[in-house]
């Protein structure tokens, strides 16, 4: 029961892509400045060209997006050497795919 609570929880926390931003950068104790602008812009083209087009619909579909954002996110810690994601508040533990965890 503990552990649905803190899920819940988590759930009324989540963090928009702006905040992670702006919580990498904190992080790695960097500005918001024009570099930063420019290395955001430069991650989203290479998100771009690596992300697939579903079905034959001619817009990326909201898990694309998604998946996109989590690249850029993924790469912009690594840019600034910071590890990404954060700990989990549930276990202080990496998350990990539902798929890859024990039952």
């Amino acid at each position: 029961m503990e552990k649905i609570k803190a899920e819940l929880k988590l759930l009324n926390e989540e963090k928009s892509v702006a905040q992670e931003v702006r919580d990498i950068l904190e992080a790695a104790n960097a500005p918001y400045d024009e570099t930063t602008e420019a290395k955001l812009k430069e991650l989203r083209q290479e998100a771009e060209e690596s992300a697939g087009i579903h079905f034959g619909h001619p817009y990326y579909n909201t898990a694309t997006i998604a998946g996109m954002n989590r690249m850029i996110l993924k790469n912009l810690a690594k840019y600034y050497n910071v590890p990404f994601p954060l700990e989990d508040k549930c276990t202080d533990k990496p998350k990990t795919a539902w798929w890859l965890q024990d039952s």
